[in-house]
């Protein structure tokens, strides 16, 4: 078995859910797993405290912004994960296409709302887990340039 898997069968195990039941799911920045009306999100890389700042900073939204309610954090040989209660749904985009004007419609206002339940955080109580710098993109404008001028080379 290899790390990860290793890693997410121990923590599935202390939450009494057998990881042989256990489903991945997509997830391009964290390995992914479902089981037990549970989703654990675990880092790939070692040595980093995204998941753990992005589970402290959802404790601020509200609870029609949607996130799932967290179980537990932790760090087990060096990786990160969270563990949170499953939420279930499609994403809009693979929903969109068999959605009619009307429903497409109350899912923009659905977003638009989430989205204003989002800034209605005071960012004063959150900026010290703010970073600085996003870890995909730069804001500045040179800098993203200079990082699409890369892309389109390669």
């Amino acid at each position: 078995m290899k790390q990860l898997e290793r890693i997410a069968s121990s923590i599935f195990s202390d939450y009494g859910v057998d990881f042989a039941t256990a489903r991945r799911a997509v997830g391009w920045t964290n390995a992914t797993w479902l089981a037990g009306g549970l989703a654990l999100r675990l880092s790939t890389k070692p040595d980093n405290d995204k998941i753990r700042r992005e589970v402290t900073l959802a404790s601020y939204l509200q609870q029609k912004v949607g996130y799932p309610i967290n179980v537990a954090t932790g760090v087990t040989e060096g990786l990160e994960w969270s563990l949170s209660r499953e939420v279930s749904g499609r994403t809009l985009s693979a929903a969109w296409p068999e959605l009619d004007w009307s429903e497409r419609s109350a899912a923009i206002r659905q977003i638009w709302e989430i989205v204003e339940a989002v800034h209605e955080v005071n960012v004063t109580e959150v900026d010290h887990l703010v970073r600085r710098r996003a870890w995909y993109n730069s804001n500045d404008p040179v800098e993203a340039a200079a990082c699409l001028t890369r892309l389109v080379r390669r």
